[in-house]
């Protein structure tokens, strides 16, 4: 049992009566380390995220503009929620979330930008039609926060904890601080990020892809489409992933928005800004961010280089009518970083709390409200871990619960507790560092970003 003794028996006694979640396939043991490797000289892969159709000569065969819609639809209901934070006389938001959340094709702008740069399409439907996050957020229970709670429920629950912080007249990052401490704006971002994002591209999509015909031209409803049906669904987990085309050209700093770096790029030189090839949304950002601390210290596999490899050579050997084990393959190592990514997300956010616990044993405290975010985030992303595939998943059900439990359902606020509760997230961060193989220096240090 890897499980630490720090937290062991919390874990006993609690019902797993979320069945619903995804469990591992204990006959089907996963290596806990994965680094593929991009050689063009051998394999022709290409470098970048571009494939030709098979079926019509110059025509690339890459789709996944749904897949960004979601991306902006999750990263514009925080701007939503942000941005009413910013409003000395701030008003209901629930409804104007909601309009995103169950989005019909109505016309509206995203809410991202670019900087100053113009954007080649700003209408989601424009992207692609048809698209919400309702329509797509994950059914299981949620676990680690109450019974029976599934993502949609606590995000609408959220969304009037919110509104009610506002009737009561309640400004600034006030308004979705709710009476247990939670930063309501990164709790709703993390489960739409997990519920969504995560539970399609590999929960779905990856899982999928290699049972997938990848001879024939995909048809749909009398559209005939220059990609196979495998080809798509390789490139909607692509999307859901959220990486440019040319992923590699960014810095860890333009992923992580340091010094200067912006998570989009110009890169075809027509002075407007795609978000389907040219930006950089959710979890690859992460990646950069987790990244910049492996890179310093030099020990641990490239969490970016081993997912986009795997989603390059994934896609290359789709293209090239690879047998579907060859494929499963790849998409259980696309699956695999993508889960390092966030569980390395969970670790740096356990650093973070930990620096705001040593504040608050200290009794100098900087930021009452940095508690709050870092430990909501830190819970977000844990949630996030359960939305992974059944087939590929490196985490149990049962460490995952025996986590939660350690960590609870709101921040540590009694100050004769401090001190024990941040020893038991040292707990947490040593037993990820274990199921994903990270090495002890990084475990320590990912708080950099």
């Amino acid at each position: 049992m890897r499980t630490s003794y720090k937290y062991l028996l919390l874990a006993a006694g609690i019902a797993l009566a979320m069945t619903s979640c995804k469990e591992k396939n204990e006959e089907d043991p996963i290596p806990t380390v994965y680094n593929p490797v991009i050689d063009p000289t051998v394999d022709n892969t290409p470098t970048k995220y571009e494939f030709d159709s098979r079926f019509d000569a110059g025509v690339s065969s890459v789709s996944h503009g749904g897949q960004t819609v979601r991306n902006l639809l999750i990263q514009d209901v925080k701007t939503i929620i942000s941005n009413e934070a910013s409003d000395a006389n701030p008003s209901s938001i629930k409804n104007d979330v909601l309009a995103l959340y169950n989005y019909a094709d109505n016309g509206k702008t995203t809410l991202t930008q670019a900087g100053s740069n113009a954007l080649l399409v700003d209408v989601y439907e424009n992207i692609s039609s048809g698209k919400s996050l309702s329509g797509k957020i994950d059914a299981d229970v949620v676990i680690g926060l109450g019974t029976n709670n599934t993502a949609d429920d606590l995000i609408k629950s959220w969304l009037d904890e919110i509104d009610a912080n506002i009737a009561d007249g309640k400004t600034g990052t006030a308004i979705y601080i709710n009476a247990d401490s939670l930063d309501l704006n990164q709790m709703i971002n993390k489960v739409l990020t997990g519920a969504v994002a995560y539970s399609q591209g590999v929960g779905k999509y990856l899982t999928n892809v290699s049972t997938e015909d990848n001879v024939v031209r995909k048809e749909k409803n009398g559209t005939v489409y220059n990609f196979t049906v495998a080809e798509h669904v390789w490139d909607e987990a692509y999307g859901y992933f959220g990486a440019a085309i040319d992923y590699n050209s960014f810095s860890n700093d333009d992923l992580a928005s340091k010094n200067g770096g912006t998570v989009y790029k110009d890169a075809n030189g027509d002075g407007k800004i795609d978000f389907t090839t040219e930006y950089n949304f959710g979890i690859s950002t992460n990646a950069g961010k987790r990244q910049r601390v492996a890179l310093t210290t030099n020990i641990d596999p490239n969490l970016r280089k081993t997912a986009y490899a795997a989603f390059l050579n994934g896609r290359h050997a789709l293209t090239n009518k690879a047998s579907s084990a060859q494929v499963g393959t790849y998409a259980k190592q696309a699956a695999q970083a993508w889960e390092k990514i966030i569980a390395a997300t969970v670790v740096h956010y356990i650093n973070e709390v930990q620096v705001d616990l040593d504040e608050r044993i200290a009794g100098s405290v900087s930021s009452q409200y940095d508690y709050a975010k870092h430990w909501s985030e830190l819970k977000g992303f844990l949630i996030a871990l359960q939305y992974g595939s059944a087939d590929f998943q490196m985490i149990t059900v049962n460490e995952l619960t025996a986590m939660h439990a350690v960590i609870g359902e709101k921040p540590e606020t009694d100050p004769t507790k401090l001190a024990a509760y941040k020893t038991s997230l040292t707990g947490v961060a040593d037993d990820l560092g274990t199921i994903y193989n990270f090495n002890a220096t990084n475990v320590s240090n990912f708080r950099l970003r």
